[in-house]
């Protein structure tokens, strides 16, 4: 054994990647050989030689269809070299072009002369194959899209560039299309439907380093895909340093007519997550060239598509289970024999079923990312948006693309209203680019802060951090606070004024919002259809797996989990909510954590004349009720004539509406000593007359009719303390 590559191959052992040679799909060639036989059983397939010594030997590999072009590449791992691979009998080579050994099979074996010359220990041999994709009937014959009725994703018939561009990507309204180039080959590149449940994309286009075919579910193989017998890319090879193969994609010429874009995008493979890390570095780009941009891409380009908080590019090896990924998401089914790569590398991920098995080929997808662009109006610019199989054309990846949308800034805030709780909201998360698509849409995930601070910068998930406390309730910087010792506040000293309503000091809402209290939370989860993230999202809020951001800085389970701020202070801590997939709940939190922000409209729950003069006509009849005139309406509450209106700050209602049972919360109006709870319906009968024992009690209207009801809080004096309004269902 050349003990340059023990190392490599003891790790290789370690992980436990397979041995036995002739059985399907398997890759690891154990030991030095000077004739070996390899019998193939797929249409493509990938072997690893880390013990084979430098020199030359005899390599037969059979199992071929006759007659078929077949590619082949002999490269070294993690490198963009090559060794020789020269054909003995079997084939007639039809030529070798940019790393590709293709040939035309003469009979089901062809035997090679393999010269292995490597002069660095981690350049391990890796022989990959597989069989071309027959053109002969591309295009010849229309495809029948089934549409949106079913659920799995679908992909529709091959369009010209033209068609593609103008019917799914661009709105010719907003961009003046210039010239429009296609990039590889035509089979890899069409448009899809169906894409809501599994991609989070409904549909658009899709550039394959495969048939089209091949992105359709149930996810029934560890290693679909095609060889298109496609080029590779000069950009994407300076991104990943790799050969690339079945390079396909798109080149617009185009005038934009705004100044700024938006392009929302899923990059899936095969690849996933049997070859991560393993140099089968599949990759994408979008690179945009034109005035005023400087890249170091053909004609002065820069790549946009780089992972969310980073500068990495998107590829397989920098987005995946292990390595960034809050944005990835696993498709493969539990117990799926990886039968190429390495299965051990996959970890726990096998254990249970990935997001949409029966809905996508694919064994592994981003989430739906976004980037944003700003150009010149009327100026020309060039977007190139491809993708390509990275070291070898063995299994595919692709790039499914929604309408690029033009942008058009407004500073207006959007306003949401939940008519089952009569509150108005902010329509997106503070941070958010615009309302939700799904519940792990990133660009909607917003900012996250540290409880009661100001907008200074410190929110931005990829802030700096700083340990070191703060005295003023204002920093003066912009960095995130870290601490790792109790009470994990980023202040020296306690303020638990801060965020106290829309006046209050460093609310962060826009003019007319502040932070909601958690009763307002509970009463807005109570409305929901169940407590859990998809009844979260559903709901007018639309709210996403927003991650967290931990005392110490480290972003924590993005995409999969929503936590939200609430004003409520808690001790040395402030209640917040928890929405996972399964259950919601509110808690306390580190005031040193970064959490997202809903803003709530800081708004008084108007009540109808009619409303407001029953309940006067009441409070003046009651007997219980000791008024002498109209100044003793003014308790905490406020509740005048003049004002014509109810004020909710003191009085804590939740469900409201509801279906019987009323939670009521007076802590607010613990130091005016409430004594006694009256409620009345519309025309002014009491349903509930008692004394207050305690500061939380629940109301019972589950005997009376469905409508409004009016409660009165009093002192021992008689005195209304505060009033609202029940609505029962």
């Amino acid at each position: 054994m050349n003990t340059t590559i023990y190392p490599y191959v003891f790790q290789a052992l370690l992980l436990g990647l397979l041995t036995t040679i002739p059985a399907i799909g398997q890759n690891l060639i154990e030991g030095s050989h000077h004739h070996l036989k390899i019998l193939s059983q797929n249409s493509a397939e990938r072997y690893i030689f880390p013990d084979q010594e430098c020199g030359c030997f005899e390599l037969e590999v059979c199992g071929l269809e006759l007659n078929r072009q077949y590619s082949f590449s002999a490269s070294f791992s993690y490198t963009p070299d090559l060794f020789d691979l020269k054909v003995l009998e079997g084939a007639k080579r039809i030529n070798f072009d940019e790393g590709k050994n293709l040939f035309l099979t003469l009979s089901d074996c062809i035997r090679f002369e393999a010269c292995i010359n490597r002069d660095k220990s981690n350049q391990i041999p890796i022989l990959s194959f597989s069989i071309l994709e027959n053109k002969s009937n591309f295009g010849q014959s229309p495809r029948t899209v089934q549409g949106r009725s079913g659920s799995s994703i679908e992909w529709g018939n091959f369009l010209s560039s033209s068609e593609l561009v103008n019917n799914y990507l661009m709105d010719t309204n907003y961009f003046h299309l210039v010239n429009i180039q296609p990039i590889g080959p035509g089979q890899g590149r069409g448009s899809f439907f169906n894409g809501r449940n599994s991609i989070g994309i409904d549909e658009g286009v899709v550039l394959s380093t495969g048939h089209l075919r091949t992105i359709e579910g149930p996810n029934q193989s560890p290693q679909s895909g095609s060889n298109l017998g496609g080029h590779g890319d000069v950009d994407l090879f300076q991104l990943s340093n790799l050969p690339i193969f079945d390079a396909v994609g798109l080149q617009i010429d185009f005038t934009p007519m705004t100044d700024s874009f938006k392009i929302r995008y899923v990059f899936a493979s095969e690849e996933y997550c049997q070859f991560v890390g393993m140099g089968f570095n599949d990759v994408m780009g979008i690179f945009l060239s034109g005035p005023g941009i400087d890249g170091p891409f053909t004609n002065g380009a820069v790549n946009l598509a780089v992972i969310p908080h980073t500068d990495q590019f998107v590829s397989v090896d920098n987005l995946n289970h292990t390595v960034n990924a809050d944005f990835y998401i696993d498709n493969t089914p539990a117990g799926q024999l990886q039968t190429t790569g390495n299965a051990v590398i996959c970890g726990s991920l096998l254990d249970q079923d990935g997001f949409a098995i029966d809905l996508i080929e694919f064994d592994g997808f981003s989430v739906v990312m976004e980037i944003g662009a700003k150009v010149i109006s009327s100026e020309t610019y060039r977007l190139k948006i491809i993708v390509g199989d990275a070291f070898d054309a063995s299994f595919d990846s692709a790039i499914f693309l929604d309408r690029i949308e033009a942008m058009v800034e407004s500073d207006e805030v959007s306003e949401i209203y939940n008519s089952k709780t009569g509150r108005t909201w902010m329509d997106r998360n503070l941070g958010a680019d615009r309302v939700a698509y799904i519940s792990r849409d990133v660009v909607s995930f917003g900012d996250l802060y540290q409880w009661g601070r100001g907008a200074d910068g410190h929110q931005f998930r990829n802030s700096k951090t700083l340990d070191e406390f703060s005295n003023e309730d204002q920093p003066g910087h912009g960095k995130f606070i870290t601490t790792n010792s109790q009470p994990h506040d980023w202040r020296n000293s306690a303020n638990d004024d801060l965020w106290q309503g829309e006046s209050g000091v460093n609310n962060p809402c826009p003019s007319g919002f502040r932070l909601p209290t958690i009763e307002e939370w509970e009463e807005e989860i109570e409305s929901w259809a169940s407590r859990d993230l998809q009844a979260a999202f559903n709901s007018p809020l639309k709210l996403t797996a927003t991650g967290s951001r931990s005392s110490s800085g480290e972003l924590f389970r993005t995409g999969k989990t929503a936590y939200y701020w609430s004003s409520t202070v808690s001790s040395e801590r402030v209640q917040s909510v928890a929405i996972y997939p399964n259950f919601a709940i509110t808690r306390e939190a580190n005031k040193s954590s970064g959490l997202a922000v809903r803003c709530i409209k800081d708004e008084e729950q108007e009540m109808t004349e009619f409303e407001f003069h029953e309940l006067h006509s009441f409070l003046e009849e009651d007997p219980d009720l000791k008024i002498k005139d109209k100044a003793d309406f003014r308790g905490p509450g406020l509740l005048t004539e003049e004002k014509n209106h109810l004020t909710s700050n003191r009085l804590k209602l939740f469900p409201n509406p509801g279906t019987g049972h009323f939670k009521v919360d007076l802590n607010s109006l613990a130091e005016y000593h409430p004594g006694k709870v009256i409620v009345t319906n519309a025309v002014g009968n009491s349903v509930i007359k008692h004394t207050i024992e305690k500061l939380n009690f629940r109301i019972d209207l589950s005997g009376q009719g469905p409508g409004l009801y009016f409660i009165h809080i009093l002192n021992a004096e008689g005195l209304v303390l505060e009033s609202g309004k029940l609505i029962k269902l």
